[in-house]
C-alpha cells in the first residue's frame, strides 16, 4: 500500500487539519483567509498565507496557556466567548475573548447585572446566552430581551426558587458567539 502522508506537501497538509481540528476542539474559531477546491492547484502564496494566520492564532493561544488569569484576546473574527461563576459577593472567575473586564453586581435579592467588556459588536446582537444556577432548585433565566448592539454585553439575570422567591445562588453565565 502506497503512503499518502510520505510527501512534505501531505504532511505539511496534514498538520494543517490537525492544528484546525486542536483549535475546533476547544472552542476557538480560526479565519482562514483562503479555501481550497478538490482537483484544482493550491498556489503556495495562499497556502502560506493560512500556515501564518494559523500561526498566529496558535502564539495567541499558547501566550494564554503561559499566562493563567489575564484576559489576553485571542485574534478571531468568527468567535466570541465569555464566561463568569459569580455569587451575591461578585464575580469569582471570569474570561473574556476580548480581553476586557468582567463584572457582576447585585441589585435587589436575586437580580444580578453581568457585563462583558467589550465583548460585544455594534452591529450585531446575536450571542447566545447560558446560565446555571448552582444550587439545585433554583432557577436563573437572562430578563428582558438582548441589549441593543454595543461595545459591552450586559445581561440582567433573575434567580429564583422553586417557589417562585427570588434568591442569590452562585451562578455560571456564558456568552457566545
Amino acid at each position: 500500500m502506497k503512503r499518502i502522508f510520505k510527501s512534505p506537501r501531505n504532511q505539511s497538509l496534514l498538520g494543517g487539519v490537525i492544528v484546525i481540528l486542536l483549535c475546533a476542539a476547544v472552542g476557538y474559531a480560526v479565519t482562514l483567509p483562503n479555501m481550497f477546491t478538490a482537483n484544482t492547484p493550491a498556489k503556495a502564496e495562499e497556502v502560506n498565507d493560512n500556515f501564518s494566520a494559523l500561526k498566529i492564532a496558535i502564539d495567541a493561544l499558547e501566550t494564554k496557556v503561559n499566562n493563567p488569569g489575564t484576559n489576553l484576546p485571542l485574534p478571531s473574527k468568527n468567535g466570541k466567548l465569555g464566561y463568569a461563576l459569580f455569587d451575591f459577593i461578585g464575580v469569582v472567575n471570569s474570561f473574556n475573548s476580548s480581553g476586557g473586564a468582567v463584572t457582576a453586581t447585585i441589585g435587589s435579592p436575586g437580580n444580578y447585572i453581568v457585563t462583558f467588556s467589550g465583548l460585544g459588536d455594534s452591529v450585531r446582537n446575536d450571542y447566545n446566552i447560558q446560565l446555571t444556577a448552582f444550587t439545585k432548585g433554583i432557577i436563573c433565566n437572562p430578563v428582558g430581551a438582548l441589549p441593543a448592539p454595543s461595545a459591552d454585553i450586559t445581561v440582567k439575570v433573575v434567580c429564583e426558587d422553586d417557589t417562585g422567591t427570588l434568591v442569590n445562588p452562585t451562578v455560571y453565565i456564558s456568552v457566545l458567539w
